[in-house]
């Protein structure tokens, strides 16, 4: 754990400190931008529209991690956080999923493919997911359940994990989470997509049904009286959504406009 990547003194005084969670984030959206231009300006994207897409993408995706951040702390039965970047609680659950949403509606609004342009976007996407995670290490945020495997983690003494499990050793759940995305990102790379939107819904599929299994062995936070976690209740109830949309309706949707379109 290095909560803080960069710290300058001068005169016994700190002038300067640069949290790890905040660097690894901005690496990851900085990776992601460069590695999704290159995918999609290979198929006809400017960058002008790409600069929409990624500020509307980014921008709103920030802004549905804070605000599924500020519902899972507010429901949250721990004394502890999820990801957090100074005071400010971050879900990456609700970045994804209203991050998505944004980037269909901009699509739509350039005239763009949406299912097809999504499907481009996915392995970058993640793999700038896997890295952020890092900053949740590093940053000692969304730490694991007590484990007595051998990779378990030891948190200093001050931690806020102390508060729940003294010096017992952790799941290292950012590590797991980052291997998730990873995967993810790996897959959408080499699977053969079968039709528009197959490799963005089955991607999202896979990252809620991961999420899932991670919330077995965070420690982090409480549950709700089913026993759930109110993350794994998300993503359980988003899966059939997702899917529903995606084989009921995004066909159809598509068959529409290729109709008004005098398509055959």
């Amino acid at each position: 754990m290095r909560e803080y990547l960069i710290q300058v003194s001068f005169g016994g005084g700190e002038i300067l400190r640069i949290p790890s969670f905040g660097v690894f984030v901005l690496s990851a959206v900085l990776l992601a931008s460069v590695l999704t231009y290159s995918r999609l300006r290979k198929h006809g994207l400017s960058m002008m529209d790409f600069s929409a897409l990624w500020g509307f993408c980014v921008g709103f995706g920030f802004l549905g991690a804070i605000l599924f951040g500020l519902l899972f702390s507010r429901m949250d039965f721990s004394t502890s956080r999820n990801v957090f970047l100074g005071e400010l609680t971050l879900a990456v659950q609700g970045g994804v999923f209203v991050g998505t949403l944004a980037a269909m509606w901009m699509l739509r609004s350039l005239g763009r493919p949406v299912l097809k342009t999504l499907d481009l976007c996915v392995p970058p996407v993640f793999l700038g997911l896997a890295i952020g995670r890092f900053g949740c290490l590093f940053g000692g945020c969304c730490y694991g359940a007590p484990t007595g495997l051998p990779w378990g983690l030891v948190y200093p003494v001050g931690h806020s994990s102390h508060a729940l499990y003294g010096s017992q050793s952790l799941h290292p759940a950012p590590i797991y989470s980052a291997m998730i995305a990873g995967t993810i990102a790996a897959l959408a790379l080499i699977v053969r997509r079968r039709r528009d939107g197959f490799v963005v819904t089955w991607s999202l599929v896979l990252y809620l049904l991961g999420r899932v299994a991670l919330e077995t062995v965070r420690g982090d936070h409480g549950q709700i009286g089913s026993g759930l976690s109110l993350q794994q209740l998300f993503s359980l109830v988003a899966i059939p959504l997702l899917l529903l949309w995606y084989y009921r309706l995004a066909p159809s949707s598509a068959e529409a406009r290729a109709r008004r379109q005098g398509a055959p």
